[in-house]
Parts: C-alpha cells; structure tokens; sequence
C-alpha cells in the first residue's frame, strides 16, 4: 500500500461509514460531513478522493441493483420506480490487489437486516451495499442531483426509525 497504513485506511473508511445513509436531492461529497447524511455516492467519492491523496489507485462502479433485494418493507418499495436502481461503490488497489471498499450502510441500520461491514481489517472486500445485477465502471460527477420522490422521502424516514429502533 502507497503512504497509508490498513489502519489508516480502516479509520477512514470508519469515518465515512458512520455518516448516516441519506438520499438528498442535490448530491455533494464536500457537504457529507457538515450535512452529517449522504448516501451511497457522496460516501463513495468522499473516501476515494482521501485514498487518491495518498496515492492509492481508485476506480468508481456503478452497481445495478434491486431496491427490492434490501429488507425494505414492501409498501415503500411500490412507492418507487419498477425496474433497476443504480449504486456507487468503488474499488482501491491496496498491498497490489484490487479490493471492493463501500461505506453505504450506517451501522445504525445493521439491526433492520441492511448488509453493514463490521470489523473490515483494510485488506480485503468490504460487503457490497446491493445485491449486484450488473456492474459497470464509471466516472461519477460531483456534485450531482437526483429526483427526490415519495419513495425516496419515506425510505429516508424508515431508515430514520430503524436507527431509532422505532419500525
């Protein structure tokens, strides 16, 4: 690994990590932490652009998924679009191999059944956040918006009460 320690890298990825799951409508990796939410792509270029200071090689994916595969109660999902969603993960090359790093989850949300990482030691795949449909690279903007909708509202504040241990 290039001028980071695992436990560097495991901190970060922490810091990222802890932010609460978010969806806003208008997506900006600089306003992640005095916004204290963000979703899946505000944490995932925030924590590249930190791995890319210290030299580590990054490469963005967009990860199509399923809304429905997430322990999402099912009258929030008829509330969104049918079809795919999209997801921002990233890998970065550390000690020369390519590993999956994704921030996505809160630990907050592990009691509602979502997919989070715990004890990740730097070195190898975190979980991903979705289940994987189709992955492609990409290059995600920054800033970026995004439509909110009524799915994307009551998500939010589910997502709210399971932190809350309120569902």
């Amino acid at each position: 690994m290039t001028n980071i320690k695992n436990k560097q890298l495991v901190r970060l990825f922490r810091r990222v990590q802890n932010i609460p799951y978010f969806l806003f409508r208008h997506r900006d990796s600089k306003k992640l932490f005095s916004l204290n939410k963000g979703c899946c792509a505000e944490k995932a270029i925030w924590l590249g652009n930190k791995l890319k200071e210290t030299n580590i090689p990054v490469k963005y994916y967009r990860i199509e998924f399923k809304w429905e595969d997430l322990p999402i109660p099912k009258e929030i999902i008829k509330l969104g679009k049918k079809g795919p969603a999209h997801h921002l993960a990233l890998k970065a090359k550390v000690n020369n191999k390519w590993i999956w790093i994704d921030p996505t989850w809160d630990p907050g949300l592990e009691k509602g059944g979502f997919p989070v990482t715990k004890n990740w030691n730097g070195k190898t795949n975190t979980k991903l956040a979705v289940k994987p449909l189709k992955i492609e690279k990409f290059e995600p903007n920054d800033p970026s918006n995004i439509e909110l909708t009524e799915f994307t509202r009551a998500l939010n504040k589910y997502l709210d009460k399971i932190r809350k241990n309120k569902f």
